[in-house]
């Protein structure tokens, strides 16, 4: 969704429902912002405001987030250095025991 779109309600004729599955891709982008990516949680959360009578402003909508999925799928967050190494420290004298 990009920034300063205004979403409203849709005409009565204007509803697409009908034609495009719209709540099961609502469904399916609920699902991914919850379990792994929450990057999107907000844009989907105002379109699933929608879901009763969604207009054609709405899907278009829909379709960019999961564009942006799919051209962001191969990305991934980093933390720190670049040194993959594992460190372990462990307590060999047993002095507590």
């Amino acid at each position: 969704m990009e920034v300063g779109t205004q979403l409203i309600q849709a005409e009565d004729d204007a509803d697409i429902s009908a034609r495009v599955p719209y709540r099961e891709i609502i469904g399916s982008l609920m699902y991914t912002a919850m379990a792994t990516r929450p990057d999107i949680a907000f844009a989907v959360s105002v379109l699933g405001q929608f879901a009763h009578n969604p207009a054609k402003l709405h899907w278009e909508a829909t379709k960019r987030n999961v564009r942006y999925l799919k051209g962001t799928k191969d990305l991934e967050l980093t933390y720190g250095a670049t040194d993959t190494r594992i460190v372990r420290y462990t307590d060999t004298d047993h002095a507590s025991q």
